[in-house]
């Protein structure tokens, strides 16, 4: 009985280390005393490079990983690959490593350490408390994973409902538009027999709103109802099947379902302009406002969604030279204002860089439980040589094509840093400055080298910089960008998701990345004290971030309403009007001066508005 019991047992796998070890004496000893201690040495290798294929190849349970290594990637770089995209634990191997090594290899979060040399017995110990303390951390992974997938299924829910105006989320347009495509073979087949020739398509109409700011600067909530008053009378001209989306602020796509004929959407098109020749009343008053519209043909002008919209914009801009409540429909003649506007434009660009025409203004960052201005967000002006400023928005998409953002990105990297460490200088206390890294700049090999001399030439201590990265950058590429900040990590840096919420699809992948805070997106924070919708997005992202150890800010607040919001529901930091505008150096220095010996009057700012 007993012996088929014993039999019946399947035996235990033994564990499997990976060792990496440049010295090969060293490392055939270590391989030795592993296989005596009862575990299976999966291989030895001698380079960061190696180590990264080696666990992608072979998962081992566990990596000895010497921190001195030789070649592009030392162990701290590679061990910070491994534990955050192999979710393998890792524990160093040193016999020497001054205080900023042991400072980066901390920032990987090493499962131990083992100090040559080392006795087996002292090794048995440290391998087995590093997979108990793994396999530990797998347990409540697995809990937090469940709860992410939670909040992002009700995420995905909310989001895709449709705003009180009709408009369809701008998240979902790509999703409703391949809808309507997917319609055509039947729509053809249903009007075979009147037409044979007739080829079905799709209009993309780009509607510009002339003048909207001059009534969005009244409030935001004036430029809400005029945009619901503007697609209510939309909605009379277009069948129910038809998209409406609003793509910026005074910008709106229709997408029309296929149609028989272009003289369907002129005719269309004409009705809704002819709209606008009427006046607005909103609240008891009237505005005259104008309109201009692009169009592109669906598949004459392109099949991708993302052509066919720059087309119908560029469309629309031809439209505004002709005056107002004109359109057209997309032509290559159409396009050569505004590409030579873009070419004008870029031109310009190059020479502001040499010209000094950049300027950094600051944004001041609150700590909604201290009341102190905790941090800047560093926001890049163009002055151009007639005084006027132009915004990011502007001009940065033609900066991130051409490639101009690069250098765009250093001169804002290291002014930054330079400020803010001048600022610290001074006295004004241990100020953070949040700067933003496009996708181009993420990629590039050197950045992490770029980023030590900026460091090194500032002073800035590294802690004191946070990277804000957009979050669609970070799904884009996944890999790549794991890759990229972990090596930035190691630095002391921290790392912060930028537009939280426009990307609600990566919320399942956020345990994989190096992150510290993130900041939610004006989107979820505008009217949240009246949008049901908003505060059960903006709580559950709160919620969740903080159970995963990750400060909160959030951007773009206005009104009290939506600071009360937030502090009630224990958001960290926050920056926007409400608080102060964007400033140049001088007016910030001297707002945080003012404000650095009176933390009380913040204080009490933010206590007005908790109940």
């Amino acid at each position: 009985m007993n012996v088929n019991k014993n039999t019946s047992q399947t035996p235990k796998s033994p564990t499997k280390i990976l060792v990496v070890e440049d010295e090969l004496i060293a490392a055939e000893n270590i391989a030795r005393n592993l296989k005596k201690l009862g575990y299976e040495v999966i291989g030895i290798v001698d380079s960061g490079e190696e180590a990264i294929e080696a666990a992608t190849n072979n998962h081992p349970n566990l990596v000895l990983m010497d921190i001195m290594l030789q070649g592009d990637l030392d162990g701290i770089e590679a061990a910070g690959h491994i534990r955050s995209e192999l979710k393998i634990p890792v524990i160093y191997m040193t016999a020497y490593a001054d205080d900023d090594t042991l400072g980066r290899a901390k920032l990987t979060e090493p499962y131990g350490y083992l100090v040559k040399p080392f006795k087996p017995q002292t090794l048995r110990t440290t391998i087995e408390i590093a997979l108990q303390k793994h396999q530990g951390e797998q347990s409540v992974e697995l809990s937090y994973i469940k709860e992410i997938e939670e909040v992002k299924n009700k995420l995905d829910q909310l989001t895709n409902q449709e705003e009180l105006t009709s408009l369809t989320n701008r998240i979902i347009l790509s999703d409703k538009f391949a809808k309507v495509v997917s319609k055509i073979p039947s729509f053809k087949e249903q009007n075979s027999q009147q037409e044979k020739d007739f080829t079905p398509t799709i209009s993309v109409i780009c509607l510009g709103i002339n003048r909207f700011k001059r009534i969005n600067d009244l409030g935001y909530e004036w430029g809400d109802l005029l945009i619901k008053s503007i697609v209510k009378r939309i909605n009379k001209f277009i069948s129910k099947n038809s998209i409406i989306a609003r793509l910026n602020t005074d910008e709106l796509v229709i997408i029309l379902e296929p149609i028989n004929t272009k003289s369907e959407t002129t005719v269309l098109i004409q009705n809704i302009l002819e709209e606008f020749t009427q006046p607005y009343v909103l609240n008891k008053q009237k505005f005259l406002i104008s309109a201009n519209a692009g169009i592109t043909l669906y598949p004459v002008d392109g099949e991708q969604l993302g052509k066919l919209l720059l087309k119908a914009r560029n469309a629309m801009e031809y439209s505004r030279i002709q005056g107002d409540n004109r359109f057209n429909f997309y032509k290559k003649e159409a396009g050569k204002h505004q590409n030579n506007n873009t070419l004008k434009l870029e031109n310009n660009l190059y020479s502001a860089l040499s010209n000094k025409q950049f300027k950094i203004y600051y944004q001041p960052i609150i700590n909604l439980k201290t009341g102190q201005i905790v941090g800047a967000e560093a926001l890049i002006r163009w002055q151009t040589s007639d005084g006027s400023i132009i915004l990011p928005g502007h001009f940065l998409p033609l900066a991130e094509e051409t490639g101009l953002i690069e250098a765009i990105g250093e001169f804002v990297l290291k002014s930054a840093c330079e400020d803010v460490k001048a600022l610290q200088d001074i006295g004004l206390g241990k100020i953070r400055v949040g700067v933003n890294i496009s996708a181009r700049q993420l990629n590039q090999l050197d950045l992490r080298k770029k980023l030590v001399k900026v460091l090194l030439n500032s002073g800035l201590a590294p802690n004191y910089v946070e990277l804000d990265i957009n979050e669609s950058v970070l799904i884009t590429n996944q890999t790549t960008a794991m890759r990229s900040l972990h090596g930035l990590k190691t630095l002391g840096i921290q790392i912060a998701i930028d537009d939280f919420g426009t990307g609600y699809s990566s919320l399942s992948y956020l345990e994989k990345f190096p992150i510290d805070s993130i900041k939610i997106n004006q989107n979820f924070i505008r009217k949240i004290n009246i949008n049901s919708t908003n505060q059960v997005i903006t709580s559950a992202i709160i919620s969740m971030a903080h159970k995963l150890n990750m400060r909160v800010i959030a951007e773009g607040v206005e009104t009290e309403e939506e600071l009360a919001f937030l502090v009630k529901h224990n958001c960290d930091e926050l920056q926007g009007y409400v608080f102060n505008r964007p400033l140049p150096l001088v007016e910030f220095a001297s707002l945080a001066e003012s404000l650095a010996g009176c933390p009380q009057m913040i204080n009490d700012w933010i206590n007005q508005n908790k109940s």
